[in-house]
């Protein structure tokens, strides 16, 4: 009865997507359900899809970074030329890195939509008793909507491309926190950096720069370091090693401010709720790190809450005095909250 009923609904549904998108309308589907539970989730998602539809109207496409100043400013958006001739000005030490997953990505480490869909193809497999090396190549679209089409049927999951998404999934696939700590950690251990990586480390070295923050579990910043001066010392902030390294900066040495714990050690913060704030010694660090300087950030997307809530709070108060630059592929966007913040 339920095979038929859901197949037959299933069916009723692409006829009216197909008319209604045929006349013009974009369609969004929620549960009635999450509606009543998730309604600011819901209201999110409607948003975005405004704003994504906005943004394809404008002239976006060839935009290299965002480059806000101050409060008072609106963005402006530059190319990769002028940011690197607006960078080699500025005095030394005055601006930090904020990386996020996709600057790792060169590395052969997977972006946070990349683990998505690797834990949707476990769960997917799983119910129905399949092998996961069937589905090899993920970035293949046939793939991904036979994969997303069975998520879709299930009551309570979040939309695709939701900002919840690898929370949510991460914990279906990995219920124990140790599993997702193993996880990470195979994900991770010895990669080797990228080009990206290895002039960043160049760039700290001379002392262009002295502040990183990270919400990568990867060693990759200190690897592009040590790949060109195997003495230098580093300092790691992290909640996961603050009995062991404390939480001062400005010692003499560069700092490295992992914002989601280190997976080498017992904190990695994965989840929906442990992502949701960063620890109160951390957000104080870095804030102390990023006022009355600048930021970059790069391989970013701004789905963490905590993360973001930090930036928008010193934007407010006028605190990061040098600017912020947001860099992204050619081609991209910047989500909701990051354009707005922008």
């Amino acid at each position: 009865f339920w095979i038929s009923k859901i197949s037959r609904n299933r069916e009723r549904d692409d006829e009216v997507n197909k008319r209604l998108l045929f006349e013009g309308w974009t369609v969004i589907r929620f549960w009635g359900d999450d509606i009543k539970k998730h309604t600011d989730e819901c209201v999110k998602v409607i948003e975005e899809t405004i704003f994504d539809m906005t943004l394809d109207n404008e002239e976006y496409d060839e935009a290299e970074a965002y480059l806000r100043l101050d409060q008072e400013e609106n963005m402006r958006i530059i190319d990769v030329s002028t940011f690197v001739n607006s960078f080699k000005v500025k005095p030394n030490k005055s601006m930090s890195f904020l990386l996020g997953a996709g600057a790792s990505v060169s590395s052969n480490i997977p972006s946070g939509g990349q683990m998505v869909w690797d834990f949707k193809r476990s769960l997917y497999c799983s119910a129905h008793n399949l092998r996961t090396d069937i589905y090899g190549d993920l970035s293949k679209e046939n793939l991904q909507k036979e994969i997303q089409s069975y998520f879709d049927g299930q009551e309570g999951y979040p939309e695709l491309w939701s900002t919840q998404e690898y929370s949510f999934y991460f914990e279906k696939c990995y219920p124990f926190r140790r599993d997702r700590e193993y996880y990470v950690q195979n994900k991770v251990r010895d990669v080797k950096p990228a080009l990206g990586y290895l002039c960043l480390g160049e760039l700290i070295i001379s002392g262009k720069i002295d502040v990183v923050s990270t919400t990568n579990f990867d060693d990759l910043i200190q690897a592009g370091i040590h790949a060109i001066d195997p003495g230098i010392s580093i300092k790691t902030i992290s909640s996961a090693v603050s009995s062991s390294v404390g939480f001062s900066l400005y010692e003499g040495f560069p700092n490295v401010i992992k914002l989601h714990g280190d997976y080498m050690f017992d904190k990695l913060k994965n989840t929906e709720t442990e992502l949701q704030e960063l620890e109160e010694k951390i957000a104080e660090i870095w804030k102390t790190a990023i006022k009355e300087n600048g930021v970059i950030i790069v391989g970013y997307a701004g789905n963490d809450n905590s993360v973001m809530t930090v930036l928008e709070e010193l934007v407010e108060a006028g605190e990061i005095k040098k600017g912020v630059y947001w860099c992204k592929p050619k081609g991209t966007k910047l989500g909701l909250r990051a354009c707005r913040f922008m």
